[in-house]
């Protein structure tokens, strides 16, 4: 398992490394500080990954920067078991040593082909979501509308019988 840097993490979620450090100390994020300060806190797989499913807008963040090589990685945390950070690896040497076959590039497509199909699946999830919350939003401004309106028509009664 792999442990990342609050500036790794700030780098994936697109955010501030004081903010990554503001979900550490309130407890948002776990993570293990170092044995030095200069080392500063290091988050694990596992902890990041259960961030990301405590806080649907910050997945959808990861969903949309798995081009990235940072994304890559989350890419994997959030499905693909690893299996993309090694064909990065295994990728970034083949393009190294120039030795990549069509079998290897056939992989690699196959692979993001893959890896594409499933961050299009957390999309759609996470666009479901947000879906659901604007119609209750949508259903409270209703409520609030005829509330408003409804008042409106009391105070008017009570002008004119008055």
């Amino acid at each position: 398992m792999e442990n990342y840097s609050v500036k790794d993490i700030a780098d994936l979620l697109k955010t501030n490394p004081e903010t990554v450090r503001r979900w550490i100390r309130s407890g948002k994020l776990k993570a293990t500080r170092g044995a030095s300060r200069k080392e500063g806190s290091s988050i694990s797989t596992n902890d990041l990954l259960k961030f990301l499913q405590e806080n649907a807008k910050y997945a959808g963040i990861v969903a949309s920067a798995a081009s990235t090589p940072i994304g890559a990685m989350s890419a994997a945390l959030l499905g693909a078991a690893g299996g993309i950070a090694a064909l990065k690896s295994r990728n970034e040497q083949a393009v190294e040593n120039s030795t990549a076959t069509q079998y290897q590039i056939c992989a690699y497509l196959n692979d993001e082909i893959q890896r594409l199909s499933e961050s299009i699946e957390q999309k759609e999830t996470i666009a479901s979501q947000l879906k659901a919350e604007i119609e209750r939003d949508k259903a409270k401004i209703d409520e609030m509308r005829g509330a408003i309106l409804q008042l409106s028509q009391e105070e008017k009664t009570k002008c004119i019988g008055g």
